[in-house]
């Protein structure tokens, strides 16, 4: 890729045993498309939160 990717970190992410055999070796923890997917991905959001626009979430990249 000639480009910068850009990652979002959530909160808790569960891998099975072959996501996490795919990441050994790797520079850096990401998931691609290749990968075997993560077993569950959690967000947490505040109840009270009204606007939960997730674009706006403070920078998060693989760099």
């Amino acid at each position: 890729m000639g480009y910068r990717a850009t990652a979002r970190q959530p909160d808790l992410v569960i891998l099975s045993e072959e996501a996490v055999t795919a990441l050994e070796g790797a520079n850096q923890a990401i998931i691609t498309h290749e990968m075997p997917p993560p077993s569950l991905v959690v967000e947490v959001v505040s109840p009270k939160q009204e606007n939960r626009d997730y674009r706006y979430k403070r920078t998060e990249y693989a760099g």
